[in-house]
Order: C-alpha cells, then sequence, then structure tokens
C-alpha cells in the first residue's frame, strides 16, 4: 500500500510540471498550434501563438477554413500553418508545439506519410530543412491554452 501512495505522488507530481507553458531556450521561439473542427460543416478554425525566451508573444494568428474533411485534418493544417509562419518570419530555430500527439509524432521521422493528413505531414516536413533547428513537442492541452482559446473564441 506505501509502494502505491508513492506512485501516486509521482504521478500527480510530474501531471503538475506538465501544466503550464515552458519558454523555450534563448535564441528558439516557441510556435503553438492548436484547431477546433466542425464536423457537420466540414470547417475548422485555426489558432497559433509564437513566443520568445521571454514568454513575450511575438505573433498571433486565427484562421478560418472550408473543406476541412477531419479534426486530424485540421491539427496537421495548423501544424504546417505553424511551420510556414516560422519560415515565413525567418526564424531559424524554433519548436513547434501542439496538442495533437498523432500529428507531432508524425511530423517528427522523415518518411512517406500515406494517411488522410499525408499532404500535410509531408509539405510540413518538407518545410524543415529551412531551419537551422526545428523541433515537434505535444504537450497537453493546458499547456497550449493560448492556441486553444484563438482557435475556438
Amino acid at each position: 500500500m506505501e509502494e502505491l501512495k508513492g506512485l501516486e505522488e509521482n504521478i500527480c507530481t510530474k501531471r503538475r510540471e506538465d501544466v503550464s507553458w515552458k519558454a523555450p531556450p534563448s535564441s528558439v521561439i516557441k510556435i503553438n498550434f492548436n484547431s477546433a473542427f466542425d464536423g457537420r460543416r466540414f470547417r475548422s478554425v485555426l489558432g497559433m501563438v509564437a513566443r520568445d525566451a521571454r514568454g513575450t508573444v511575438l505573433f498571433t494568428r486565427t484562421s478560418f477554413y472550408e473543406r476541412v474533411v477531419s479534426a486530424f485534418a485540421a491539427e496537421a493544417l495548423a501544424c504546417q500553418l505553424a511551420v510556414g509562419t516560422g519560415f515565413d518570419k525567418g526564424w531559424i530555430r524554433v519548436i513547434i508545439e501542439g496538442d495533437s500527439l498523432t500529428t507531432v509524432k508524425k511530423c517528427k521521422p522523415l518518411k512517406l506519410d500515406k494517411s488522410q493528413i499525408g499532404v500535410f505531414i509531408r509539405n510540413t516536413q518538407q518545410m524543415k530543412s529551412n531551419f537551422q533547428e526545428i523541433s515537434f513537442n505535444h504537450v497537453l492541452r493546458s499547456t497550449n491554452e493560448l492556441a486553444h482559446a484563438l482557435a475556438t473564441k
């Protein structure tokens, strides 16, 4: 019983550590993305926010899209737009964060993705070579709060 108590405390402690946004290292820009999907109308709203090591908001964006086929496609499109925004802004070291585990996992390797969201993943992977440093992280929705708010408000 005592062992379970210790395990419970470790789990609770770890979860508390993961619930707030963490600043990137200096000279790195962190771009958080999220989407909201309306399956009845096949529409999506995408939100993103870019911040520096001090937590200063450098850029926000909310975009509306029609003819989006799924929530997965909406998240993959949001990720692609986050990477594209980093490139357009001339940021060469970026961390891309989102709460869609599927999207984040598919963006990491350089292998052909034949899924429904494959076109967005391929576009994202092709843009990776434009950066000196780029990484993709999965975060909890609570960590991705500002991007989520932009997508859902």
